[in-house]
């Protein structure tokens, strides 16, 4: 499920840093411009995947993670020295209850064997 919120997350960090398609602009206006809010999001996904379909699956998250690049350094820093995640543990956000704070404990945990003591919820 992370992938699926994914464009909105990078897209409030990035927005228009180097060339981000999931700038908050483009976002927004897809959101608000839909009949269907459903489809709305899934315009957002399709763009941002550039018409590949993609697996949002758990597994597929550890997979990602085993694999050697970018995304396995950053997360494993993010799972043993920063505890940054980004959550939808909060009430003020549109995704449901999808990607909460105890998703990140299990993949840390399944992709790297190691859980940081440091989690906390600010």
């Amino acid at each position: 499920m992370m992938g699926l919120t994914d464009p909105i997350a990078e897209g409030v960090q990035y927005n228009e840093d180097r060339g981000n398609p999931s700038a908050i602009t483009p976002i927004c206006d897809a959101m608000a411009n839909a009949t269907d809010k459903i489809q709305g999001w899934a315009s957002i996904v399709a763009q941002t995947q550039q018409g590949q379909c993609m697996d949002a699956s758990y597994e597929s998250a550890v997979q990602s993670l085993v694999t050697p690049g970018a995304a396995r350094s950053w997360t494993y820093q993010t799972c043993n020295e920063f505890s940054f995640f980004q959550t939808t543990d909060s009430t003020k956000q549109p995704f449901s209850k999808f990607v909460p704070l105890k998703y990140y404990y299990a993949l840390c945990d399944d992709a790297f064997g190691t859980v940081s003591s440091c989690y906390c919820v600010l």
